[in-house]
């Protein structure tokens, strides 16, 4: 009788578990279908939407995503010394977690603020029930602080927080804060300048504008190459400035300042660089325009005249272009070699002469390791040497030409342009934009150690001198081969 009394009971016993665990199960099932459910595109009332919808396109920020509700942080605005407005955005709302509190938190030494810390402010915006934006008055703050700041819902009995804070900072009392923008209207001899005074820094400004120089950038209203000033501004104030009458193609330092009883404020610095007259100016190196004088209107190369003179019979019929007279032994020293090193190039320049002899162009070497190039005319032909020859003794290196008398293209009293390419293995001579001329030859354009160059001469150890003798523009100089196409727009524009 015992035995079976206690049979039942150990019977009961194990009924009972066994129900609480279905329960269990049945619990777990439940909740597994819930969230399932609250994830899919047919949920309930107040669901996320769906990006390609209307109103979607409205939502320009990242939103936070939990139980069906999703809500987003927004920009920072209306930054003060003590205060500062942060929006916020609803996404999307389950009607079965109803949100009872929103709005914003935030902490100047907390970069995750949540409500119950003490060193956390935030703002309660109440209950919401409806899509859309909210926004919070953030006061009481200190100036020249860093906050962080992040938006938080409270629903379901639960405080839920957006994974992400918004950094910004307070205006600092005292100096003033400007602010440049990018230069516009850039032209070859002039660009425009604007800046905004955001804030005074809580005092007066007596004086802002803008200063620059072209040879160091950080510019001062005592130490600078330019300034323009004006007098008292308020916050908020735009101010702007053209620059004018500029060299062309001419880098500047610029920026923005404001002075008041603190003392004076700068904005960054901006680079601003004039633009270029010139056509094709990728890997231009030297550029010579022999207007009134030998100097590299592009680069650093400036040439040293000996005896040359100038014309007023110039390629476009403006201006002046260089005379070479061999008797009188006119020709152009430039100290710096352009090419020094280069492996590859091109030389561009306008050519006015009727002299078929024996003559120079342009020369650059350096006869103590039989480095360098030369680009003469002979017979009517144009020889393009890649390694010092020596015309003395006909020997070192080689001496080689372009297999066709340029005599009718080139020297007939005429203005026209002679361009020759170089690279290792190939030369190309093209008169007037078309190539009349491709030799497969040479090392290239090696001058390593090269001291310098020399414009309409070369001078042999014997004595043996080639002059230029006629009129020379335009003399450009690449550390690249040029197209055909480039040659064609820089024959088109004269240049």
């Amino acid at each position: 009788m015992l035995s079976l009394i206690s049979g039942n009971k150990q019977s009961s016993k194990k009924i009972e578990i066994g129900m609480k665990k279905v329960t269990q199960l049945i619990t777990v099932l439940f909740l597994v279908v819930y969230v399932i459910s609250s994830c899919t595109d047919t949920a309930i009332e107040g669901d996320i939407p769906d990006p390609t919808e209307e109103n979607r396109q409205e939502f320009d920020t990242t939103f936070f995503i939990v139980e069906g509700i999703a809500f987003s942080n927004g920009e920072v605005d209306n930054i003060n010394f003590t205060s500062a407005e942060i929006s916020g955005q609803i996404g999307g709302l389950d009607s079965n977690i109803p949100i009872t509190k929103h709005g914003h938190v935030w902490s100047s030494s907390n970069t995750t603020p949540q409500l119950d810390n003490n060193a956390s402010q935030y703002s309660d915006l109440g209950e919401r029930r409806t899509l859309g934006s909210f926004k919070s008055v953030m006061t009481n703050l200190e100036d020249g602080q860093q906050y962080y700041a992040r938006a938080y819902i409270v629903a379901g009995g639960q405080t839920i927080y957006h994974d992400q804070s918004v950094s910004f900072s307070t205006f600092r009392s005292g100096s003033a804060t400007v602010l440049i923008n990018e230069a516009a209207n850039i032209t070859e001899n002039s660009f425009s300048i604007s800046a905004t005074l955001q804030s005074d820094g809580g005092d007066q400004v007596t004086e802002h504008g803008f200063i620059w120089a072209s040879s160091y950038d950080d510019p001062t209203p005592e130490f600078n190459e330019g300034k323009i000033s004006f007098s008292s501004a308020s916050n908020n104030t735009r101010f702007t400035h053209t620059l004018q009458s500029l060299p062309h193609t001419s880098s500047f330092y610029i920026r923005a300042y404001a002075k008041n009883t603190f003392g004076t404020a700068y904005s960054e610095t901006k680079f601003v660089r004039t633009s270029s007259p010139y056509v094709v100016t990728n890997g231009l190196l030297a550029y010579y325009r022999f207007e009134g004088d030998f100097d590299d209107e592009w680069g650093q190369y400036n040439g040293v005249n000996q005896r040359a003179t100038f014309t007023a019979n110039t390629v476009t019929g403006t201006g002046n272009a260089a005379q070479f007279i061999p008797s009188s032994g006119s020709h152009v020293v430039v100290p710096n070699y352009p090419l020094f090193n280069a492996s590859s190039g091109s030389i561009s320049v306008w050519l006015k002469s009727t002299n078929t002899a024996g003559q120079c162009i342009l020369h650059g070497n350096n006869i103590s390791n039989l480095k360098g190039f030369d680009i003469i005319t002979y017979s009517g032909r144009i020889y393009f040497n890649d390694l010092v020859y020596d015309y003395c003794t006909s020997s070192n290196g080689w001496n080689q030409n372009f297999p066709i008398d340029l005599t009718s293209f080139l020297f007939d009293g005429q203005w026209h342009m002679l361009t020759v390419t170089v690279e290792p293995g190939e030369q190309k001579a093209y008169v007037d934009g078309t190539n009349l001329s491709t030799v497969t030859y040479g090392q290239g354009l090696d001058a390593t150690g090269a001291p310098g160059m020399s414009i309409g001469r070369l001078s042999e150890h014997c004595g043996l001198d080639y002059y230029y003798n006629g009129a020379m523009d335009n003399l450009r100089i690449y550390n690249r081969v040029l197209s055909v196409p480039e040659i064609q727009e820089i024959f088109r524009k004269k240049q």
